[in-house]
């Protein structure tokens, strides 16, 4: 994790949340990595459950901001109508991880409880990956 001076030196304007401070940047960025080590107890079927991972990763740490950080992600996210789980997969995330964290919110955020899809996913119940061959 570096501190929030070099991470700033080596923030991309085309970052999801370049619009952030480097404070609340900074914040964020220990949510998602907390976030991550919390997934790890998550029962995978595949070798590796990376989309999972990371949405639960993205989508937390976007619910960490305040509410007029998240309406600003929102409205600069240019994600309009319906995102199905199908949209957010490993090969979305590796080619386009900001636009996989923009999906992954405007996904959850059309959930009526999404606490309760996030703990659906955190047990294994939900899954957005695939056995790879």
């Amino acid at each position: 994790m570096l501190e929030p001076g070099p991470m700033q030196a080596r923030r991309s304007p085309q970052d999801a949340l370049a619009f952030l401070d480097i404070a609340s940047y900074f914040e964020s960025v220990i949510v998602h990595e907390l976030s991550h080590a919390i997934f790890d107890a998550t029962p995978c079927p595949f070798d590796s459950c990376i989309a999972a991972n990371e949405y639960v990763a993205y989508t937390v740490q976007i619910m960490s901001l305040t509410p007029e950080q998240r309406a600003e992600f929102v409205e600069r996210s240019g994600v309009d109508g319906k995102v199905s789980r199908d949209e957010l997969s490993a090969i979305i995330l590796f080619m386009a991880p900001t636009l996989f964290a923009r999906k992954a919110w405007a996904h959850l955020s059309q959930r009526d409880d999404q606490c309760g899809y996030l703990r659906k996913i955190l047990n294994g119940t939900i899954l957005f990956d695939f056995e790879r061959f």
